[in-house]
């Protein structure tokens, strides 16, 4: 039967069975009410008998009119229902009759009584059975009854009903309301009685649907499980028939699953090789031109070349969602785990488009919530792909007003934080109706928004794949015309911040410099002055707002006369009306605005970029976005005047751009480039020029190992597919030569599927970079490694000691030592060459001073002594100087002779080791 056939039947059947039931509740209720009319009836003239069974006149007496008012008005109450319950019960003519009745004997008992109150309670509870009827429609007539004889009798002769002389309406009025607050209550109950009734006969339907189904099913079956019976042996050799069929089957299906995988990883090595072989003409295409750009050209070639540029970005982004996409769409997509710095990873998405923003005129913002923890666990490169990918939409479509980027920390414990990330801008918004599209594949908000805007509407597609693979979903706010808002929310371990590489900066109780400093804030966008502010607070710092110039001077100057001048001035350069430049040169020139540090803050460049004739004094310059470590270190240096302790401000951002220089030209890099193909040596030689290395070119491995016996190299850029010995194969011997193996590999390489920099780390390459290669991706990889190449240069008369040694770090801390010497090798051999000649009339003076128990002796030579072996890099004979000087500071001449003997002890041991290690000859080759 039908789907809606077989409803309707249950419903027909339901209307049945709910009459049905419905009836003989009615039925059964007529009979209950026979009984209670009945009992009424007896009870009436029993209380008129006791309440007043006779009357006098005289000495005569009679029974009472009450009496005979309970038997014969009483007998005639009855006789209607009495008769209708016996010919017509159920029907609704004998309900309302019932109901009619019984709340005239609710009139009757009250005259009978007096008026008493307590029988008017009779008419509530005759309301009460009156609902056993289930049937709302009783009340009307048993309601207009009861109001009625209220009524009548109250107006003549209100002693039968109230038990009063005089009565008004209103009394009636009254005890009419109570009874259709009681009908309100009871309706309802009634109501909701017939629809439980309408439910359990629905129920009742569809289960005798069901046994017939189930009892049709039932015979159906037997009939087919004898039918089956008797061609069960008939079919035993078709069964084997089958088994031989699935097993060839079976076999098919192996031989399709090795074909799929062959497949698979056809697909995997084409797309490997399109992605190397495009990207290799693309690195010539983007580096020379790039170089070209840097020449002097006239506006029409430069309009060319940047348009050229422009275009390859454009397709090198379309390869690598494709990539990408491919990727998700065979359920590739995995993520590293690894312990990253969060804010780093946000501020280093930020600094990819930052010129994109730069040249647009858009303010790029990073706010970046002060609880955020630093230290965490996750896919640094996948989380900075989502952000990079939203940021570059937001600036694509913004044409004026801002970009912010940050994170909000919804909820942190011990073990992990959950981190709201977000990116919001004031770009051309989108439709309600097409947020959804946008995450589809090659879908953008409109076909007018491709064609003005470009793009293959990729990008948010593998953004939110990605998201998802990490445990979060992407989520859209947006207002046509007015901007969007990109966030997603992760939950991610926290972990020690000894797990992460290049640690970034403390906290900012482990900078007591910057407490209770007062600083200038000045800038025209709220958001960056927001976003200084909360920075800046959670350093300790005092920081006040201003808008723009005018409010900058007006503050100024009055912190200078009540005496409270500013110790620094963060002062934005693009500002309306008067340029951030103009306020460097107003405030530095007028003594009445103090003397504060000026730190410009600008998207447009370098110092020197800025203002090129140099007329305008600052301290040091910043670009935009700005970064908090590096905020915090430019701080630390110009406000004590001297080099930030990198333990407060990390390696990675150890030198702030100054006026007068970058981190770039720092120190020059001795860079081999190992490349086999002309172009792409041409481009990264010119790409590590500009970046002041002196660059020597290899075009293949064994040429490579044949400049490395011959020259000393800081860094290898090493390219992975090469004739005669390929990158990685270069490599390996690179780290199986202890000459050579703290020396930075960095892979160059144009393939970029997955796997592909796992295998360059596997194989002992320190880094990767991918083709083409830009100047931004080269100069971050520069900076990022700088320190640990200038450090780690293992040429042949580069290692300070033989690598054998015997010299435990505790004791002397070679490294160390050289590095704090600004890497002069030279000058360590002078240092610790005195150091050894010095040395034992330093510890003869120490035992003389031990000896007369000469604490002042004692605290000098410990002094000394603390300074000479914290200059070598004795970690371990300084920290006992430093102990010994201090207790005869406090004249403590006990313990500060019991400290020497272990003094002497240690310092005898240092000069064995730095006697054995002069004598082999400081900076011998190995």
């Amino acid at each position: 039967m039908p789907g809606g056939a077989a409803d309707a039947a249950v419903e027909q059947r339901a209307r049945g069975l709910f009459s049905d039931h419905l009836r003989t509740i009615q039925r059964r209720t007529d009979r209950l009410f026979a009984l209670l009319l009945l009992a009424e009836w007896v009870a009436g003239v029993l209380i008129a008998l006791l309440v007043s069974p006779r009357s006098w006149a005289g000495s005569a007496s009679r029974v009472h009119t009450h009496v005979w008012l309970a038997l014969l008005l009483g007998g005639a109450i009855n006789a209607g229902p009495w008769f209708l319950i016996w010919r017509r019960a159920g029907a609704p003519v004998t309900r309302h009759v019932v109901a009619c009745a019984q709340m005239l004997w609710s009139g009757l008992l009250i005259h009978l009584t007096g008026g008493r109150i307590e029988t008017h309670f009779h008419v509530f509870g005759s309301l009460a059975f009156l609902a056993f009827y289930r049937d709302w429609r009783v009340f009307i007539p048993a309601t207009l009854v009861v109001g009625v004889d209220h009524l009548v009798r109250g107006l003549f002769w209100p002693q039968s009903v109230y038990g009063v002389l005089t009565a008004t309406p209103w009394r009636s009025l009254e005890h009419a309301a109570w009874v259709l607050f009681e009908d309100v209550f009871l309706i309802r109950s009634c109501r909701e009685g017939v629809a439980e009734i309408w439910d359990i006969a629905r129920q009742r339907a569809r289960l005798e649907k069901t046994n017939e189904f189930v009892e049709a099913e039932v015979v159906r079956r037997t009939h087919e499980l004898s039918i089956s019976e008797s061609h069960a042996r008939a079919s035993a050799e078709s069964v084997a028939a089958a088994n031989a069929e699935l097993e060839r089957q079976k076999a098919e299906l192996a031989d399709a699953r090795v074909g799929a995988e062959l497949a698979n990883r056809a697909k995997s090595e084409f797309l490997a090789n399109t992605s190397h072989e495009i990207r290799t003409p693309m690195n010539g295409i983007i580096g020379m031109t790039d170089l070209a750009l840097g020449t002097q050209l006239d506006a029409e070639q430069r309009e060319y070349l940047t348009t050229i540029r422009e275009c390859s970005y454009a397709l090198l982004g379309l390869l690598n969602d494709i990539l990408d996409l491919s990727k998700i769409e065979a359920g590739k997509m995995e993520l590293e785990t690894a312990a990253f710095d969060l804010m780093v990873a946000v501020e280093g998405a930020a600094d990819v488009v930052a010129h994109r923003a730069a040249e647009k005129g858009i303010e790029l913002v990073c706010s970046i919530d002060p609880r955020t923890p630093r230290a965490v666990s996750g896919d640094p490169h996948r989380l900075r792909q989502v952000l990079v990918n939203l940021l570059g939409n937001a600036i694509k479509f913004t044409e004026h007003g801002e970009v912010v980027v940050g994170t909000r920390v919804e909820q942190r414990t011990d073990a992990d934080a959950t981190i709201a990330f977000f990116v919001s801008d004031t770009g051309i918004g989108i439709p309600e109706d097409r947020r959804d599209a946008v995450f589809e594949s090659f879908t953008q908000a409109d076909g007018a928004t491709t064609r003005r805007f470009g793009g293959t509407g990729l990008g948010l597609t593998i953004c939110r794949n990605i998201v998802r693979v990490m445990g979060g979903d992407i989520r859209l706010d947006s207002e046509v015309g007015r901007g969007s808002t990109f966030s997603f929310r992760l939950t991610l371990p926290q972990c020690s911040p000894t797990d992460v590489p290049d640690r970034a900066p403390g906290r900012a109780a482990e900078i007591p410099t910057l407490s209770d400093k007062r600083l200038l804030v000045v800038d025209d966008n709220a958001t960056n002055r927001r976003v200084l502010e909360l920075m800046l607070q959670s350093w300790g710092c005092r920081p006040v707002l201003a808008e723009g110039a005018g409010e900058a001077y007006a503050l100024l100057r009055k912190a200078a006369d009540d005496q409270r001048p500013f110790d620094v001035v963060l002062l934005d350069v693009q500002m309306p009306d008067v340029s951030g430049l103009d306020v460097a040169r107003t405030v530095s020139g007028d003594a009445t605005y103090g003397t504060p540090k000026i730190v410009l803050l600008s998207s447009l460049g370098t110092k020197r970029e800025i203002d090129p004739h140099n007329d305008s004094r600052c301290d040091a310059c910043l670009s935009k976005p700005i970064k908090q470590s590096l905020l915090l270190n430019t701080l630390l240096e110009v406000i004590t005047g001297g080099e930030p302790s990198p333990a407060l401000t990390g390696a990675a951002d150890a030198a702030p751009v100054t006026p007068e220089g970058n981190a770039d030209s720092a120190a020059e890099l001795r860079v081999l480039l190992v490349e086999d193909n002309a172009v792409n040596r041409r481009v990264a030689t010119g790409i590590l020029g500009k970046l002041q290395c002196l660059v020597t070119e290899a075009e293949h491995g064994q040429q490579a190992l044949e400049r490395l016996e011959a020259q000393t190299f800081d860094v290898v850029f090493m390219d992975v597919q090469m004739p005669v010995m390929d990158g990685f194969e270069t490599t390996r011997c690179i780290r199986n030569d202890r000459r050579w193996r703290q020396l930075t590999v960095i892979a160059m390489t144009a393939h970029a599927m997955k796997g592909d920099r796992e295998r360059c780390l596997e194989a002992g390459m320190d880094d990767y970079i991918t083709k083409p290669v830009r100047m931004e991706d080269m100069r971050a990889i520069l900076r990022k490694w700088r320190h640990k190449a200038l450090r780690a240069s293992t040429a042949p008369g580069s290692m300070p000691f033989p690598a054998d040694a015997p010299v435990p770090a505790w004791v002397l801390d070679v490294e160390q030592a050289v590095d704090n010497l600004a890497g002069d090798r030279d000058l360590y051999r002078e240092v610790i060459t005195e150091f050894v000649a010095c040395l034992p009339a330093q510890i003869e003076a120490l035992r003389q001073a031990a000896a007369g128990a000469d604490v002042q002796a004692l605290g000098r030579l410990a002094h000394s002594l603390k300074g000479s072996a914290s200059n070598i890099g004795a970690a371990r004979a300084g920290q006992l100087a430093m102990e010994l000087e201090e207790l005869a500071r406090r004249h403590d001449g006990a313990a500060a002779a019991a400290l020497v003997a272990e003094l002497e002890a240690s310092l005898e041991e240092l000069r064995r080791s730095v006697a054995s290690l002069v004598n082999t000859g400081v900076g011998a080759d190995p």
